[in-house]
């Protein structure tokens, strides 16, 4: 039941409950009136409002290729904008809007509600030279990479010139935005379940099909997508160099064969075959496990002995948390993202990216040194519990959005 005159917020997200799932619940636990614009049609939810818009027609083939980008978000926002002009004539009235940044949403978001607090969910700028790219190839891109990349910020640029306050997830991800916008942007994180993302209180025998029980030393490696953007093949070849040093040492590996971030490979080609076909590993000792259940995921994570997170300069993956959350110890790439959590010898051990005998190295390190490994995994999981928890996170935003309204 809606509370009449408790604060209310519309979240809109193409997808739902996109980054916002943990926090509409909570918002709505607190007394607050809740509504989604989605474009998901099965999108269901028992506690809070569900509305919806229609998905963008795609955008025509032969345009400027600098405004490939730009023409997909005037789209979205069209579609948007309807839905936002029908719950306006419906007498919806939000006190906030959020929306990821770039969508298109304010747009037509603060003329209809002039009085509401809008804040983009800012997760990326497009630098120059883009700093992801330019990490692993050491190579700065050509003008017309520079200009693709102007045009690609031109809607986020529309979300500051309207926008009251603006919420990013990372300090890192914050300090890629220029100067002047930063002063808009507030960092606080999503926030990690550390109930669920926990140690065990036993450590699993198995995991769907795989024994785990019969392996002696795992080392495990978590990823939506095997791509250099996230290490794999430096992963691969670090992963080789340990099982010739020590033939008890099994991997698991989860995640999907496929490019998440980064260029796509011409069809029917992969880094796991392209890294199989380079590295003869011992496959009986390599388990490739597909994308996994969330239940059989944390699995993953309580059975490892040393866990690997690398990535080039980038948006970090939560997977890296919910890791250290679980008590995992850690194997991360020295780049600045993974700074940003992980001090070298205090909560992990930090590697060279470009270096797979250094991965190596630092696996093998753990494994001979269990006692310390245990304390840099205690470690990790004190600080989300003391920074990063969820219910903590919670309260710096509830009491920021209350500062946003003048509610006290």
């Amino acid at each position: 039941m809606e509370v009449m005159g408790s604060p209310s917020i519309l979240f809109v997200h193409k997808n739902f409950p996109a980054q916002f799932g943990s926090l509409g619940t909570q918002l709505r636990e607190t007394g607050w009136q809740v509504t989604f614009l989605t474009a998901k049609k099965n999108a269901a939810s028992g506690t809070c409002r569900i509305a919806h818009f229609d998905e963008p027609r795609k955008a025509r083939a032969g345009n400027h290729p600098y405004v490939e980008d730009l023409e997909g978000t005037v789209l979205l926002a069209e579609e948007v904008s309807k839905g936002l002009f029908k719950l306006n004539r419906e007498g919806y009235r939000p006190d906030i809007i959020m929306a990821h940044s770039g969508l298109g949403a304010a747009f037509v978001a603060k003329d209809l509600w002039p009085s509401a607090c809008y804040i983009p969910y800012c997760e990326w700028w497009q630098r120059f030279p883009q700093a992801s790219t330019h990490f692993l190839t050491g190579k700065t891109p050509g003008d017309d990479v520079r200009l693709r990349q102007r045009f690609r910020n031109v809607p986020k640029l529309l979300d500051f010139e309207c926008c009251d306050r603006a919420l990013c997830p990372t300090q890192f991800q914050t300090d890629q935005f220029p100067m002047r916008l930063r002063t808009l942007i507030t960092v606080i994180h999503d926030g990690i379940d550390t109930v669920s993302h926990a140690p065990a209180p036993e450590r699993p025998l198995t995991i769907g099909n795989y024994v785990v029980a019969d392996m002696p030393e795992i080392v495990t490696y978590a990823t939506r997508g095997m791509e250099p953007h996230r290490g794999f093949p430096q992963f691969i070849r670090a992963l080789h160099i340990l099982q010739q040093r020590r033939p008890k040492l099994h991997a698991l590996i989860a995640g999907s064969d496929r490019v998440a971030y980064g260029n796509p490979l011409p069809e029917g080609d992969s880094w796991k075959k392209r890294m199989l076909a380079e590295c003869a590993l011992d496959m009986s000792r390599t388990h490739f496990t597909g994308r996994l259940p969330r239940e059989d995921y944390l699995k993953v994570l309580q059975v490892s002995n040393a866990h690997v997170y690398l990535t080039v300069p980038f948006v970090l993956s939560w997977s890296m948390l919910e890791a250290m959350s679980t008590g995992c110890a850690l194997v991360g790439s020295n780049t600045e993202p993974v700074r940003e959590f992980i001090r070298h010898g205090e909560n992990g051990l930090l590697a060279d990216f470009h270096s797979p005998e250094g991965i190596a190295d630092a696996i093998e390190w753990l494994l001979e040194n269990r006692a310390e490994a245990a304390r840099l995994g205690a470690q990790a999981r004190a600080l989300i519990l003391a920074e990063y928890d969820l219910d903590r996170v919670f309260q710096r935003k509830l009491r920021w959005f209350q500062g946003a309204i003048g509610v006290r």
